[in-house]
Protein backbone atom coordinates (compact mmCIF):
# COMPACT_ATOMS: atom_id res chain seq x y z
CA UNK A 1 0.00 0.00 0.00
CA UNK A 2 1.29 3.41 -0.95
CA UNK A 3 0.60 5.33 2.22
CA UNK A 4 1.92 8.81 2.91
CA UNK A 5 1.80 8.67 6.69
CA UNK A 6 5.12 9.03 8.53
CA UNK A 7 5.36 9.17 12.34
CA UNK A 8 1.64 10.07 12.58
CA UNK A 9 2.19 13.07 10.27
CA UNK A 10 0.28 12.83 7.01
CA UNK A 11 1.28 14.63 3.83
CA UNK A 12 -1.63 15.09 1.43
CA UNK A 13 -0.78 13.71 -2.01
CA UNK A 14 -3.54 12.96 -4.49
CA UNK A 15 -3.14 9.42 -5.78
CA UNK A 16 -2.20 7.85 -2.47
CA UNK A 17 -3.90 6.52 0.62
CA UNK A 18 -3.92 9.21 3.30
CA UNK A 19 -4.53 7.11 6.43
CA UNK A 20 -2.32 4.11 5.58
CA UNK A 21 1.22 3.64 6.82
CA UNK A 22 3.72 2.91 4.04
CA UNK A 23 3.97 -0.85 3.42
CA UNK A 24 1.29 -1.65 6.01
CA UNK A 25 -0.68 -3.67 3.42
CA UNK A 26 0.65 -6.01 0.75
CA UNK A 27 -0.97 -7.78 -2.16
CA UNK A 28 0.14 -9.34 -5.43
CA UNK A 29 -3.07 -8.39 -7.26
CA UNK A 30 -4.66 -5.05 -6.53
CA UNK A 31 -6.55 -2.08 -7.89
CA UNK A 32 -6.77 1.42 -6.44
CA UNK A 33 -9.46 4.00 -7.08
CA UNK A 34 -8.99 7.66 -6.13
CA UNK A 35 -11.81 10.17 -6.39
CA UNK A 36 -11.55 13.88 -5.63
CA UNK A 37 -14.06 16.67 -6.15
CA UNK A 38 -13.21 20.33 -5.63
CA UNK A 39 -16.08 22.80 -5.50
CA UNK A 40 -15.81 26.01 -7.53
CA UNK A 41 -17.09 28.38 -4.85
CA UNK A 42 -14.74 30.06 -2.41
CA UNK A 43 -15.62 30.82 1.21
CA UNK A 44 -13.91 34.21 0.96
CA UNK A 45 -11.13 36.00 -0.88
CA UNK A 46 -8.68 37.83 1.38
CA UNK A 47 -5.50 39.57 0.28
CA UNK A 48 -3.07 39.24 3.19
CA UNK A 49 0.06 40.90 1.78
CA UNK A 50 1.48 41.59 -1.66
CA UNK A 51 1.56 38.20 -3.38
CA UNK A 52 -0.04 36.32 -0.45
CA UNK A 53 -3.78 35.68 -0.20
CA UNK A 54 -6.34 33.21 1.09
CA UNK A 55 -9.20 31.82 -1.03
CA UNK A 56 -10.32 28.61 0.71
CA UNK A 57 -12.59 26.21 -1.11
CA UNK A 58 -14.11 22.88 -0.13
CA UNK A 59 -13.09 19.51 -1.55
CA UNK A 60 -14.05 15.89 -0.90
CA UNK A 61 -12.07 12.71 -1.50
CA UNK A 62 -12.70 8.98 -1.44
CA UNK A 63 -10.00 6.34 -1.89
CA UNK A 64 -10.31 2.56 -2.01
CA UNK A 65 -7.82 -0.29 -2.39
CA UNK A 66 -8.87 -3.83 -3.28
CA UNK A 67 -6.17 -6.48 -3.11
CA UNK A 68 -5.43 -10.13 -2.51
CA UNK A 69 -2.35 -12.22 -1.84
CA UNK A 70 -2.18 -15.57 -3.62
CA UNK A 71 -0.01 -17.38 -1.03
CA UNK A 72 0.01 -15.50 2.31
CA UNK A 73 1.46 -18.53 4.14
CA UNK A 74 4.77 -18.14 2.26
CA UNK A 75 5.18 -14.72 3.92
CA UNK A 76 4.46 -15.90 7.47
CA UNK A 77 7.66 -14.39 8.95
CA UNK A 78 6.71 -10.85 7.86
CA UNK A 79 4.28 -8.61 9.70
CA UNK A 80 1.76 -7.09 7.30
CA UNK A 81 -1.90 -7.13 6.35
CA UNK A 82 -3.79 -7.88 3.16
CA UNK A 83 -6.51 -5.36 2.23
CA UNK A 84 -9.31 -7.91 2.13
CA UNK A 85 -12.07 -7.26 1.34
CA UNK A 86 -10.97 -3.62 0.79
CA UNK A 87 -9.40 -0.54 2.39
CA UNK A 88 -11.72 2.50 2.31
CA UNK A 89 -11.06 6.08 3.35
CA UNK A 90 -12.88 9.37 2.87
CA UNK A 91 -11.93 12.94 3.56
CA UNK A 92 -12.75 16.60 3.42
CA UNK A 93 -10.23 19.24 2.30
CA UNK A 94 -9.86 22.99 2.52
CA UNK A 95 -7.84 23.98 -0.54
CA UNK A 96 -5.97 27.25 -1.04
CA UNK A 97 -5.90 28.20 2.65
CA UNK A 98 -2.84 30.22 1.71
CA UNK A 99 -1.97 31.18 -1.84
CA UNK A 100 1.37 32.73 -2.83
CA UNK A 101 2.16 34.07 -6.28
CA UNK A 102 5.30 32.39 -7.65
CA UNK A 103 7.38 33.75 -10.53
CA UNK A 104 4.32 35.62 -11.81
CA UNK A 105 3.06 32.45 -13.52
CA UNK A 106 1.20 30.38 -10.93
CA UNK A 107 0.34 30.13 -7.25
CA UNK A 108 1.77 27.84 -4.60
CA UNK A 109 -1.03 26.78 -2.26
CA UNK A 110 -1.33 25.32 1.23
CA UNK A 111 -4.12 22.76 1.65
CA UNK A 112 -5.36 21.02 4.81
CA UNK A 113 -7.99 18.43 5.60
CA UNK A 114 -9.10 15.35 7.48
CA UNK A 115 -9.25 11.77 6.18
CA UNK A 116 -10.83 8.81 7.95
CA UNK A 117 -10.21 5.10 7.37
CA UNK A 118 -13.72 3.62 7.19
CA UNK A 119 -13.27 0.49 9.26
CA UNK A 120 -15.31 -1.16 12.00
CA UNK A 121 -16.26 0.88 15.05
CA UNK A 122 -15.80 4.66 14.77
CA UNK A 123 -12.55 5.75 16.43
CA UNK A 124 -11.19 9.08 15.16
CA UNK A 125 -7.93 8.74 17.12
CA UNK A 126 -7.07 5.36 15.62
CA UNK A 127 -8.48 5.75 12.09
CA UNK A 128 -8.53 9.51 11.40
CA UNK A 129 -5.70 11.73 10.17
CA UNK A 130 -5.28 15.45 9.62
CA UNK A 131 -3.44 15.96 6.35
CA UNK A 132 -1.50 18.93 4.96
CA UNK A 133 -0.17 19.47 1.49
CA UNK A 134 1.20 21.91 -1.07
CA UNK A 135 -0.29 22.50 -4.48
CA UNK A 136 0.11 24.61 -7.59
CA UNK A 137 -2.68 26.56 -9.32
CA UNK A 138 -2.62 28.55 -12.53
Amino acid sequence: GNGFLVDDQAVYVFGGMQTMLPYQYYSDRFINFYWKHDFDFKFFNAKLTKGLSSTPSLGFGYNVLWGTLKEPASHSKLSFQVPEPAYHEAGVMLNRLLKMKFMGMYYLTLNAGYYYHIHGKFDHRQNGRFVFGLGADL
